[in-house]
């Protein structure tokens, strides 16, 4: 079993991948499981069941069991114009079409689609130069001639072939002889590797400088089938795949400057056959896996990458095959190299799958729903200067470190809200809890808490005191009233202790789903309670600081490069701005060089909130953005970003793959995501924002802590580099224990996007929209009295104008949540006398349907009307527009 990326790959046992292949797709005795371990996953017993229940293949599909998640592989169509230019001219109409594939591993889930068009405008046409000099191991070979052939005369370069036989030999001699420039050719055994290294030794006495080095060594058997093959053939042909491999990679990767390619094949996928090919395919994944593992060497210079070639028409010829195959033409591969080389230097991609695949085989191809991938504007980073100062950040934290760490209050309050809960939650029964699922999740966290501190036995369904538990029964809750003053006087702890006094005594009338956890944490709309446990305190500032530095460190660098180019950046979750006071605060230095500073959320309660705080900023933009969606559907520019920061609401999602991805597509090529995230799980959060539903919607269990929705750090590091992320760092790693850990990764530049609606199909569907009739007629004059109540309290919650708002239009879509809710029909229930829930919204979600219900349920209300003398203190204050008077003028008149 071979590992696989991101983890670190060890390549040793690689071959066995595709001797599966062979087995799978010829023995059919055999139930084959072919299954990709790594070895940090190897301690975790429910591993081994994971292992025993996975289905067998009759291909021998490649599995990766990791983290907890099982991965397949996915191929990512590459859509080059050039090469789609090319396949155009084969002239056959029933030909197939060329297709280019970038493998990847892709959780197996649908969540998780893994066909993705790849426009790679932004890549340059060619990573060859001209004059350049490169090397060919197995350059007589019919595609190295073809190559040697092309390099010549696109790139008037200088081509070195390497092969075991003799310079004599009247064949190849024949061979070197048919180019105007024959090769400079050196005899040299791939599989000994002092025969390399002489053979190198005479190549820099005459070309001192080599751009470039491709491994093109092969010996092929199309007759090689488990049950045929002998070991002496076997080993011939896996040995030059595997020693030969390890061997040129040994020889020239110190001295080459471009790159190291190697030339591989569709074997080391099951959807190409293997049946009869069993050395090969083995020797194809280990050389595969060895080029993964040499990527991902820190000191790997030059780039190292594999193409897959599908079979060469001109290969072919020199076979006596008496069927057909699709076959690539000279044109075709050489241009496909031409690209990988381009995107291998880049740092976008180093595997490529370059075939003619027929239409069985592109059935057989692991390409399930279709998406857009382009690669972002960008530009070069250092490559080592960013890296630097975050790992400084990380090796030689700030001074104030040592003082919170050594504070004992975290612990003793941890230790009081623990028996406060059992205090608090021993008043219930279970079976009266809300139904809604995700209160029983909190219940069932929540005992496995009290379990860990001793308090109970948890016995699922039920618990039952321990002795320190029915102690604290008795004295927890006046123990809490009285010590909780310690708390609140002290400037470091007040806000969080107060927040956390008000969910405790709410507690009961949450969990039986009397009071939505809303009305609690952000009474009557407001964010200003929860606003104070994100700032002004050294816990949460010190996070917040290490992550303006590592955004500092990061423009610093971007600056360095290119200082005429303007600063973009981006904020997901912005809520009450704790993060963004720092951030801005730290960046005043770069103030001209700053674009635009995008203050999102999901809430346009927040969005108020940071236009309030931070409007005085010109290069401040505010937007909606549900990150759970796609950027480009809600009117963000792909790749236009070079910081994207989210504190403390990635995990507040239901896909943390789907989240990554969408934020990673906001990013430029080299831009940076720096995240704030939560590290443990604790009573903290537990008992405040674990009270809201947003919570506990995550479906992705497997990749979270247990009981909550964070990641370990090691989790986040995993789930980064196989979205694409070049390299993750945790700059304040020596303070997780705090419970919260920063995060920066450095995006490749691939993005995902959204394939857009042709215009036909976007003016069908207007045509064919119908809005349904208003059901509240004119004349109806006290139904016309509630909706305009009700219109009106929602202009005032969204500060949107009265004419903007349509009767039929969900309220979700205007931005109206479950915190601005509050307020809205908190203003309903003043005007119109009643003692409605905030939840109302959900169920009747438009101001038709509110309406409706309202007429329904409330028969012979009359609105309280706002008098005139405030609405005239509201409009010299600026607080109302004449249209907005007007409006309410109106109203009270009926």
């Amino acid at each position: 079993m071979r590992k696989a990326h991101p983890t670190l790959v060890n390549p040793t046992a690689g071959g066995i991948t595709g001797l599966a292949y062979a087995l799978a797709q010829s023995e059919h005795r055999f139930h084959v499981r072919n299954i990709d371990l790594s070895a940090e996953d190897l301690t975790d017993s429910a591993l081994w069941r994971r292992v025993i229940a996975e289905p067998s293949t009759d291909r021998g599909d490649v599995v990766k069991l990791w983290g907890g998640g099982r991965y397949a592989q996915t191929i990512t169509p590459m859509l080059f114009s050039r090469i789609a230019e090319t396949s155009r001219h084969t002239g056959s109409a029933t030909a197939p079409a060329l297709l280019y594939y970038m493998p990847s591993l892709a959780l197996m889930d649908c969540r998780y689609p893994g066909y993705r068009e790849v426009n790679t405008t932004n890549v340059l046409e060619t990573g060859l130069i001209t004059e350049g000099v490169y090397v060919i191991l197995g350059g007589a070979g019919t595609v190295g001639r073809v190559i040697t052939r092309l390099l010549q005369q696109r790139y008037q370069a200088k081509v070195i072939w390497l092969g075991r036989r003799p310079e004599s030999d009247s064949k190849l001699q024949a061979q070197l002889n048919a180019f105007a420039t024959p090769p400079y050719y050196v005899q040299a055994d791939a599989n000994d590797l002092a025969s390399l290294s002489t053979a190198l030794q005479t190549i820099q006495q005459q070309y001192p400088h080599i751009n470039g080095a491709m491994f093109s060594g092969i010996v092929f058997d199309f007759d090689n089938s488990i049950a045929h093959t002998s070991e002496a053939q076997f080993n011939q042909i896996l040995t030059v795949k595997t020693q030969g491999v390890v061997n040129f990679y040994q020889t020239f990767a110190p001295l080459v400057s471009d790159f190291l390619v190697y030339f591989s094949s569709g074997q080391a996928f099951s959807f190409s056959g293997a049946a009869q090919l069993s050395a090969y395919a083995a020797g194809i994944t280990f050389a595969d896996s060895f080029v993964h593992a040499a990527a991902q060497l820190t000191s790997a210079t030059p780039p190292v990458g594999a193409i897959n070639w599908g079979f060469w028409q001109s290969s072919l010829e020199e076979w006596p095959l008496d069927y057909a195959i699709n076959s690539l033409s000279d044109e075709q591969g050489f241009t496909a190299l031409e690209r990988f080389t381009a995107l291998l230097r880049q740092g976008v991609c180093r595997q490529l799958l370059c075939l003619n695949a027929s239409e069985p085989v592109r059935a057989m191809m692991p390409v399930p729903l279709q998406q857009q991938i382009r690669l972002a504007d960008g530009l070069t980073q250092s490559k080592t200067g960013f890296a630097e100062a975050v790992q400084a950040l990380a090796q030689q934290p700030k001074p104030e470190l040592a003082t919170i760490l050594n504070n004992p209050d975290q612990a003793k309050l941890l230790n009081l809200l623990a028996r406060a809960v059992l205090a608090r939650i021993e008043v219930l029964n279970s079976a009266s809890l809300h139904r809604d699922a995700l209160y029983q999740r909190w219940w069932q966290q929540t005992l496995t808490m009290l379990d860990q501190a001793g308090l109970i036995h948890y016995e699922q369904p039920g618990y039952r005191l321990t002795e320190l538990g029915q102690h604290a029964c008795l004295n927890a809750w006046p123990t809490w009233q009285t010590e909780k003053a310690y708390f609140i006087n002290n400037a470091e702890t007040r806000a969080l202790a107060l927040l956390l006094d008000d969910c405790l005594t709410a507690l009961p009338a949450v969990l039986t789903g009397q009071v939505p956890a809303t009305d609690v944490l952000f009474p009557n709309g407001s964010t200003e309670k929860v606003a104070g446990i994100y700032q002004k305190n050294q816990r949460v500032d010190y996070f917040n600081a290490v992550l303006a530095d590592s955004a500092e460190a990061f423009i610093q660098q971007r600056l360095a490069v290119n200082s005429n180019r303007p600063l973009r950046i981006l904020e997901i979750g912005a809520g009450t701005g704790g993060t963004t006071a720092m951030v801005l605060n730290r960046l005043s230095p770069y103030y001209d060089n700053i674009e635009q500073y995008a203050y999102t959320d999901i809430s346009k309660a927040f969005l108020h909130h940071g236009q309030q705080h931070y409007g005085q900023h010109p290069f401040m933009r505010y937007a909606l953005l549900n990150i759970e969606q796609a950027p480009d559907t809600q009117d963000f520019v792909l790749g236009h970003y070079d910081v994207v920061i989210a504190a403390n609401v990635l995990h507040a999602t239901g896909d943390i793959r789907s989240v990554l991805s969408h934020a990673k597509a906001l990013l430029n090529q080299g831009g940076v995501l720096l995240l704030n995230e939560i590290s443990d799980t604790n009573w903290l959060s537990h008992l405040t924002f674990g009270l809201l539903k947003g919570w506990w919607l995550y479906q992705d269990a497997e990749l979270r802590m247990s009981g909550s929705p964070g990641l370990t750090p090691n989790a986040w590091r995993q789930q980064l580099l196989s979205l694409g992320f070049r390299a993750v760092y945790f700059p304040a790693e020596s303070a997780h224990r705090l419970g919260q850990q920063i995060i920066a990764a450095t995006s490749d530049g691939l993005v995902t996007c959204t394939p857009q609606k042709s215009v036909a199909t976007c003016v069908e569907s207007v045509a064919t929209t119908t809005i349904k009739p208003n059901t509240v007629q004119a004349q109806d004059n006290a139904a016309q009295t509630i909706q305009s109540a009700i219109k009106q309290a929602l202009s005032e919650a969204l500060k949107a104008p009265l004419t903007s708002l349509e009767n039929h239009i969900p309220f979700s879509d205007y931005g109206l949540d479950s915190i601005l809710g509050v307020g809205f029909i908190k203003q309903v229930n003043q005007v119109l006398k009643l003692n409605m829930n905030t939840a109302i919204i959900f169920d009747y979600s438009t101001i038709e349907q509110l309406t409706d219900y309202i007429v329904k349920t409330y028969p012979g209300i009359t609105p309280t009307a706002e008098p005139d003398t405030e609405l005239a203190r509201r409009f010299f204050n600026g607080e109302l527009g004449v249209g907005e008077v007007l409006d309410k003028a109106l109203l009270s008149r009926f």
